[in-house]
């Protein structure tokens, strides 16, 4: 959303030897039609892995980022990420799908067998329930009563439902129906004087990002979420570990 933001996240992992490309999302390049779009364009064709990170999400340890890879690459698992529902306490739907804030993906395994109209028409079924990733939710974990103000009137802390809430939830459907293999990835609320950041952990359980949420926040000017995430990227350039 944002080229600034974008520029200081991409700090964290310039190092890393993979070609980089900056993908904006102000046109309608997102979400679905993002992961639709690189499994039908023919100059992904010599790309097997892509590592997607989001603009509000900062690589703190990009060698535990690197372990994940390789062990997806050794264990042939397609996918990973955090569910998007029962492991962040203000992310209350679907935990069968990963929430697209971080991802690291098999394109070059799943383009061979991808179907467009299949996975834009893809929705949750009961047939799902067996990927549902019961070992990370957290549904009777205390949380921190700030995080109240933080949850919509209905919803409670670290809830699970199972609906279509987001609407890139089918391409990850379609994987699971198609055979594909998702690793569901643990994280937890960053706590100190912050409502939403989220420090997501490698297969090994090691911190290695750290989500700040509200890109947009950022892109609007809003003062409250700018002075926050720029908290967040200081404490993370502080912590973070060479490759």
């Amino acid at each position: 959303m944002t080229d600034e933001l974008y520029s200081l996240s991409k700090e964290f992992y310039k190092d890393l030897s993979f070609e980089k490309i900056g993908v904006g999302g102000s046109n309608g390049f997102y979400g679905f039609s993002f992961l639709d779009h690189i499994m039908k364009d023919n100059r992904f064709n010599d790309c097997d892995w892509i590592i997607n990170v989001d603009e509000d999400c900062f690589i703190t340890d990009v060698k535990a980022m690197l372990e994940l890879l390789n062990y997806q690459i050794d264990n042939n698992i397609h996918c990973s990420g955090v569910p998007d529902g029962g492991v962040i306490s203000h992310r209350f739907h679907n935990p069968i799908s990963i929430n697209l804030f971080f991802s690291v993906m098999n394109i070059g395994e799943i383009r061979k067998k991808y179907n467009s109209n299949n996975a834009s028409s893809a929705t949750y079924g009961g047939d799902l329930d067996k990927y549902i990733p019961h070992n990370l939710i957290n549904v009777s974990r205390p949380h921190y009563e700030k995080f109240k103000r933080t949850i919509a009137d209905g919803y409670v802390p670290y809830g699970v439902i199972y609906d279509n809430f987001e609407p890139y939830y089918k391409f990850f459907f379609w994987l699971l129906r198609n055979d594909f293999k998702m690793l569901y990835l643990d994280a937890y609320d960053y706590s100190n004087d912050d409502d939403w950041t989220t420090v997501i952990k490698n297969h090994n359980g090691i911190d290695f990002a750290y989500h700040t949420w509200f890109a947009r926040g950022w892109y609007w000017n809003d003062a409250v979420h700018k002075e926050r995430i720029l908290k967040i990227i200081n404490y993370c350039k502080s912590i973070k570990k060479d490759i």
